[in-house]
């Protein structure tokens, strides 16, 4: 399992500065410079802490021990519709040296934030710990969905707030 995941809310003014940033350092430094630290304990920011890598296994169908995937490994565990970007995000952004960048547009918001409102805790949970025993990940399954249950109404909430303010959503995490 990875490190802290951060969803941030950004408008689109800040969406075009971030690609007016080219390569890799340039990229990472306006994020975690700029718009982490400017937005770190307000409303824009939505923390997943760890979680983050046990609510995307239980959306795509992956290991939530595995490596980091935008497909799902078993497409029977998959959730169909668009809350499975709801971590990753519908584009990559950044992938290489020890972070990674997903990005939800604007556009793509609304429908996230609907179908994720539309899974219960108990669904949640229940598919964290079939995720959990399926790929045999390390540690409890039903703590492992007790911990992700935890994260995901805040995240639900974030996504909600984000479509009717009619920003992006940016997923970060760093290995």
């Amino acid at each position: 399992m990875g490190q802290l995941g951060l969803h941030l809310r950004v408008n689109d003014a800040e969406l075009a500065a971030l690609a007016a940033h080219e390569g890799y350092a340039s990229v990472m430094e306006y994020i975690t410079e700029e718009l982490e630290e400017s937005k770190f304990g307000s409303g824009d920011v939505a923390e997943t802490d760890k979680s983050w890598a046990y609510i995307h296994s239980a959306l795509l169908g992956i290991d939530p021990d595995g490596p980091l995937s935008c497909e799902p490994q078993d497409a029977s565990l998959a959730e169909p519709g668009m809350a499975r970007f709801a971590i990753m995000g519908t584009e990559v952004l950044e992938a290489s040296g020890d972070d990674y960048v997903g990005l939800t547009r604007k556009a793509q918001v609304g429908e996230v934030a609907t179908e994720l409102a539309a899974i219960s805790l108990d669904d949640l949970s229940a598919r964290v710990t079939r995720a959990h025993q399926r790929f045999g990940a390390t540690g409890d399954a039903g703590e492992a969905a007790e911990y992700a249950a935890s994260w995901f109404e805040g995240l639900v909430d974030f996504y909600r707030e984000t479509a009717v303010r009619g920003d992006h959503v940016i997923f970060t995490v760093s290995f």
